[in-house]
């Protein structure tokens, strides 16, 4: 047809003699105009001489005149003609009218690749294109006269080269049309990909193929079968590559090398989890090629990550059985049945939207949805509810706290600042930000030096507690400041009430001894924190103290502080009424809840190291239960219930499972070992030969948290205010202050179910240290009577006299859960969660919550650690276990 590509010639064999092998390489052939739209142009057969050239690929140009052609009258009222239908300019109709769009014939006997021109895919290209469909042309580029293409006729030789070596500086192809651009782009972010590179993760995907080389097409191809997931995800079904071909309205030789591409970067994506995924309505297996690539993998634990790895693996071609210890599926996720009513036991809330895997799950199994409204939260106190005033006040003063707390953690960290951030479960180079990047640091200074306490106030506080501890010499007030360029602290003398400068370098120092960033430090980051007060001299020998390192593996230092001793401290320098510090103590309690332990076993220096990957958008409440999603992962994969692994062996060639009363056991390929870190701790499940040391350390260091979802009380109607998702409840003033940690936790938050499920029920939540301790001495009768007698202080007898039932929960005591969630301990860091969901050899591998310090302690972390474990184990079977992904 007229404005096809021209075939291009191979080029002769060079010669092997010296000379020639010194001579330079011969010149590129010159461009071609695909238009031929101009006289000249098409008298000169596409290469009119000495022609200004506008590139479209290494393969496709056109010509200056034929642009110029649309300005003059034989093609002015083309232009006008694409113009009526929106804003075109000539550049844009000779792309439009003349660029041809390649359709590859759907006949397994032909698969050859056709140009259309404008005329004839006006009307749309019909799925099952063939090649009788089209008008080819009859001779050469001048042809007037057109037949009906047939399969025998033979391929233009342009769509077969293989693309040209990308541009390093090129574009990222966009393969959909103007009105799709927007969309895409929003799928792509919803799932948390950036939209102008390729992650870390694919790049290791494509390593080794024709792709590693063209980085810019791979992306093109994923963005838009992002896109298409993104449609299609309700069908849990992103339908095969010939039909994500059809999808791509991109013209010239893009569209054949997108399509080329196209089942290598679909075959990754589904690898890695990012598409077909989740609950389908039909599950379609994908054999692998060789049948020794086919493996036989045991899941141990049905819970969400267990679960969802087992379903990937059958996609993937692989044979998975579940082996869960109790009598249903779901791990933590449980449901109840309370006076009629489903209520939650265990996960009930999908923390952040975008991009989440959990919304596309609830959205296949049809799940009903409640949007959480996190700013409304009133507090109660005795007297009724805490004054607004009073309310913004305590808020503001524990954000600043806990800013400054990590400001001063994190900005000593030097050159461990990223060193116990968690990478996600994979052992490869480090990804994502610091937890506090310089440019907010010196934001957090500045608002932490206008706090409402003042100066004076905490220098008479200092002078008390020193004389209280018969300090016999005041700490000298000096300044110490932040070099924004090389981190190191510098001492700036007495300011007295003076304001440490917004930003500092090493060359503004007036000590000339520590006026370059190349001077060592004057004082270590230990004696500088005990010089403001921040450690007690007499903790230097333990500060000096090797904490455990978790074998070989290279570890980050740890403090071993625990965040309670630095809020401590602050919360004892604050001027603050009775119900003031009350309500401090309440924002405490919900710290706890978050971390899932007393504050007295927290790190420090790692408690938040996850905060930089948190999803965003709302958090929801699924209101007609987990349960749905589990029964969803659960319906193509075999569970065998009431199966308690007690043994795992594993070695070289393979792996055998036993479990109680269970015979020889069962011999598989791997083994996935899903179970709460709890149970790992607790070591019910025996290991021969042994795990590892650094393994067994890292099971020891991470902390797991008795946190409970306590007491479900359904009352008769709701006497509280349905405005608001969740209430809380301070301490009554009879608790005496110096009991408030250990008592700020009984009982301090409720979540409202009228609001969300339309029940008159209270979900009853504890923290702290008395969920830790308190809450095991006490039956779970006087649990119930408890949290009563928490509502009744706020509410008045009515509460006794509308309740009606109650459910409790105690996955503490559970042997099959052992507590709630993880938490970063003392002795830890956001890098036990990767020692966690490190292999062991070539066939035992580890996932859940535990094993994502990305997203720890929540089921959307479980979940994608199912995703990821899923990819490595189908990555070591296709080298028969010889090796494996770290």
């Amino acid at each position: 047809m007229d404005g096809a590509p021209s075939p291009r010639r191979a080029a002769p064999p060079p010669c092997a003699c010296e000379r020639c092998a010194k001579a330079p390489p011969p010149p590129p052939p010159p461009p071609r105009c695909f238009a031929r739209a101009a006289a000249a142009c098409a008298a000169a057969a596409g290469a009119p001489p000495a022609a200004r050239w506008h590139h479209v690929s290494a393969l496709e140009h056109f010509c200056q005149l034929c642009v110029d052609h649309y300005g003059r009258a034989a093609g002015r009222a083309a232009l006008a003609a694409q113009q009526s239908h929106g804003r075109c300019s000539a550049r844009g109709v000779v792309l439009r009218l003349h660029l041809p769009l390649w359709v590859q014939c759907a006949r397994a006997e032909c698969r050859k690749w056709r140009p259309l021109d404008w005329a004839a895919r006006a009307g749309g290209v019909a799925e099952e294109w063939h090649c009788g469909m089209a008008e080819l042309p009859d001779g050469g580029a001048h042809a007037t006269r057109r037949r009906l293409g047939h399969c025998a006729v033979k391929e233009s030789e342009e769509a077969r080269l293989d693309e040209p070596p990308e541009d390093a500086a090129g574009a990222v192809p966009c393969l959909v049309g103007d009105a799709h651009v927007d969309e895409m782009y929003a799928a792509v972010h919803q799932a948390g990909l950036p939209w102008h590179a390729l992650t870390d993760q694919e790049v290791a995907l494509l390593a080794g193929t024709p792709l590693s080389r063209r980085p810019l097409r791979a992306l093109g191809v994923r963005n838009l079968l992002i896109w298409l997931w993104s449609r299609a995800a309700p069908s849990g079904w992103c339908g095969p590559p010939a039909a994500a071909c059809r999808a791509i309205a991109a013209a010239g030789l893009q569209r054949v090398w997108s399509c080329a591409a196209l089942p290598l970067v679909y075959r990754c994506l589904e690898r890695a989890g990012r598409i077909n995924f989740g609950i389908p309505s039909r599950l379609t297996l994908r054999f692998p090629a060789a049948a020794r690539e086919r493996a036989s993998v045991v899941v141990v634990g049905a819970g969400i990550g267990g679960l969802c790895a087992a379903q990937q693996l059958r996609r993937l071609g692989h044979r998975v059985v579940v082996l869960e210890a109790q009598a249903r599926a779901g791990g933590r996720v449980l449901s109840a049945d309370l006076g009629g009513v489903r209520v939650e036991l265990g996960a009930m809330i999908i923390v952040g939207t975008e991009g989440n895997p959990l919304m596309t799950l609830a959205k296949q199994a049809g799940s009903e949805l409640h949007v959480l409204d996190r700013s409304n939260c009133p507090l109660y106190d005795m007297s009724g509810v805490l004054d607004r005033q009073t309310d913004v006040k305590v808020e503001a003063l524990f954000n600043k706290m806990m800013e400054r707390a990590a400001e001063q953690r994190n900005s000593r960290r030097g050159p461990h600042e990223k060193a116990g951030i968690s990478r996600g479960g994979r052992w490869e180079p480090e990804v994502g930000a610091a937890v506090i990047s310089t440019k907010k640091r010196k934001r957090v200074r500045a608002e932490a030096e206008a706090a409402e306490v003042k100066e004076e106030v905490r220098e008479e506080e200092e002078e008390k507690e020193e004389k209280e501890e018969g300090a016999a010499v005041r700490r000298p007030r000096v300044t110490w400041v932040a070099c924004d360029k090389c981190g190191r602290w510098r001492q700036l003398g007495m300011l007295g009430k003076g304001k440490p400068p917004d930003s500092f370098l090493c060359e503004q120092n007036p000590d000339p001894r520590f006026a370059r960033c190349s001077d060592p430090q004057e004082l270590s980051d230990d004696e500088i924190d005990r010089q403001l007060g921040l450690l007690p001299p007499d903790d230097a020998a333990e500060e000096r103290a090797a904490p455990p390192s978790g074998g070989a593996r290279d570890l980050p230092p740890v403090c071993g502080k625990s965040l309670h001793e630095v809020l401590v401290k602050m919360l004892a320098r604050l001027k603050l009424s009775p119900v003031e510090r009350r309500a401090m103590h309440w924002h405490l309690a919900n710290l706890e809840y978050g971390c899932a332990s007393s504050l007295d076993k927290v790190s420090l220096s790692w408690w938040d190291q996850d905060d930089a990957f948190g999803i965003e958008g709302d958090h929801v409440v699924i209101t007609d239960g987990y349960q749905k999603l589990i029964d969803g992962l659960a319906r193509y994969s075999e569970v065998l219930l009431e199966r308690c692994v007690t043994l795992i062996e594993h070695g070289p060639q393979g792996v055998r499972v036993h479990t109680k009363g269970g015979g020889e056991g069962i011999a598989a390929d791997a083994v996935l070992v899903t179970v709460p870190l709890g149970v790992l701790k607790a070591k019910a499940i025996k290991w021969a030969p042994p795990l590892p040391e650094w393994k067994r350390s890292a099971i020891d260091r991470l902390g797991f948290g008795p946190i409970e979802k306590d007491v479900i009380l359904l009352f008769q109607s709701a006497f509280w205010d349905e405005s608001a998702d969740f209430f809380g409840v301070m301490l009554p003033d009879s608790v005496e202050p110096e009991a408030y940690a250990a008592a700020r936790g009984e009982f301090f938050l409720f979540w409202n179910m009228q609001r969300s499920h339309g029940v008159p029920a209270l979900i009853c939540i504890s923290s702290g240290l008395f969920a830790d301790k308190t809450w095991r001495q006490h039956s779970y009768k006087g649990v119930v009577n408890k949290a009563l007698a928490s509502l009744k202080r706020t509410f008045g007898p009515q509460v006794l006299a509308k309740f009606r039932k109650s459910v409790v929960s105690d996955w503490g005591r559970n042997p099959y859960a052992r507590g709630s969630y993880s938490y970063v301990g003392l002795h830890s860091s956001g890098r036990d969660y990767d020692e966690l969901a490190a292999p062991v050899g070539t066939r035992v591998f580890f996932a859940g919550e535990h094993t994502n310090g990305q997203h720890p302690a929540t089921a959307t972390g479980a979940f994608i650690s199912g995703l990821r474990e899923a990819q490595r184990i189908d990555a070591a079977a296709r080298v028969g276990f010889e090796r494996v992904d770290r």
